[in-house]
């Protein structure tokens, strides 16, 4: 999963929006957190191999934020219960929050 995160960031034609979407589609039984590992080092490797600016620089900065967010969608997950979490727990979670900000958009 880190390799193709790592392919992803660097095809900057890749929405890195969908990344953590398209991981947890790939792997719905592992562990949540292991999306934060994931997206985590492959933003470590692109920094390591490419410096923090360019494109590259900038797209491995959106997928540091995008491992904090999912660390905190997996502690939100846990206290609603959910103490192991997985990936696809993650989707579902995603799921049912993107129809309820589809409700409220209409209002």
């Amino acid at each position: 999963m880190t390799a193709y995160a790592c392919d992803a960031v660097a095809d900057v034609s890749f929405a890195l929006a969908a990344l953590p979407v398209e991981l947890a589609r790939l792997a719905p039984t592992v562990p949540a957190l292991q999306l934060v590992l994931v997206l985590a080092s492959a933003a470590d490797a692109t920094q390591s191999m490419f410096g923090t600016t360019g494109p590259s620089g900038q797209r491995s900065q959106e997928l540091w934020k995008q491992a904090a967010l999912i660390g905190v969608d997996v502690l939100y997950l846990s206290l609603l219960g959910r103490q192991s979490a997985t990936a696809g727990d993650l989707l579902e979670y995603w799921s049912q929050q993107n129809d309820t900000s589809n409700a409220d958009d209409s209002l």
